[in-house]
């Protein structure tokens, strides 16, 4: 029977993805050396990490050694008492080699080694999440572990914009399903606000009273920050979030869909998107874990 995720392994293993991908796209685009040297590097970083993932979900109180031979060893013995083996040793520690001699003595793998190493990795990694925890490396994603579905949803098509180069969507739906969760939880922590309120009534200096949407805009901000405190977002984190995303305004309706209207004709970066989504399914994470 294999292990059940806890929420922090399924985070270390959609990094490994992420590297990955990255070492891929490196191995893939490479016109210059240092393009196929920084592939190598992640190709093997991307394997010593789901080594790693696998001997502390195994084994929690393990101390990892420094050698990559011997967290080899510590993985196979904690392997071994589950009675299973840790497959593509030989290939992993090739990859492994080539990258000490790669990044050690400044020689730039050829194209046959660069194509053994994509190879080596994509096995090794599709292999070992499916022997040690019966998962698909293609479809892993932090999104499974959010609750809410109708955030999940959005976020799934974010990820599918993503994919298909539409950036501002993606950033635009990873909004939405921030703003869905984030709102229900300032209700928990300062007070429901009704969704039909979209200004605070205040007096100016001729004494008249009318309603003033910067105010209520400010008091919502407010809101959100004391949620962010409460379960430790980081601020500096969010505001980077609120930058990227600030191009377009998101309405979340009751019935779960989202209402866009564009600010700025500025799209955001490839880059950009991927860390709105990433800050975005993160902090959803963080706030379901409270519950």
């Amino acid at each position: 029977m294999n292990k059940p995720l806890s929420i922090e392994t399924k985070k270390k293993l959609v990094l490994v993805k992420e590297i990955y991908h990255r070492a891929l796209n490196l191995s893939q685009f490479a016109h210059r050396n240092i393009d196929k040297m920084l592939a190598v590097v992640q190709f093997d970083l991307a394997n010593e990490t789901a080594l790693k993932a696998i001997a502390v979900d195994l084994n929690p109180m393990i101390g990892l050694q420094r050698s990559f031979p011997e967290v080899i060893k510590q993985v196979e013995l904690e392997l071994d008492k589950k009675g299973k083996i840790l497959p593509g040793v030989i290939q992993i520690q090739s990859v492994h080699n080539l990258r000490n001699v790669t990044q050690h003595h400044a020689r730039f793998p050829n194209e046959t080694e660069l194509n053994d190493c994509r190879t080596y990795t994509r096995d090794f990694l599709v292999q070992v999440f499916s022997d040690v925890w019966g998962e698909s490396f293609e479809s892993i994603s932090l999104i499974d572990l959010i609750k809410n579905n109708v955030a999940k949803n959005h976020l799934l098509e974010a990820e599918q914009n993503f994919a298909e180069d539409d950036f501002s969507k993606a950033v635009a739906k990873s909004k939405g399903a921030f703003q869905i969760v984030i709102d229900g939880l300032a209700d928990l922590i300062t007070g429901k606000i009704d969704s039909f309120v979209n200004g605070i009534v205040v007096s100016s200096y001729a004494k008249k009273t009318e309603p003033n949407k910067q105010v209520f805009s400010a008091l919502q901000r407010i809101r959100e920050l004391i949620a962010f405190q409460t379960i430790g977002i980081n601020s500096q984190e969010y505001f980077r979030y609120e930058k990227f995303a600030s191009f377009v305004i998101v309405d979340a309706q009751k019935s779960g869909g989202l209402i866009f209207r564009i600010k700025s004709s500025k799209e955001p970066t490839k880059e950009e998107a991927e860390y709105v989504f990433n800050f975005v399914v993160n902090a959803i994470i963080m706030i379901e874990s409270l519950n």
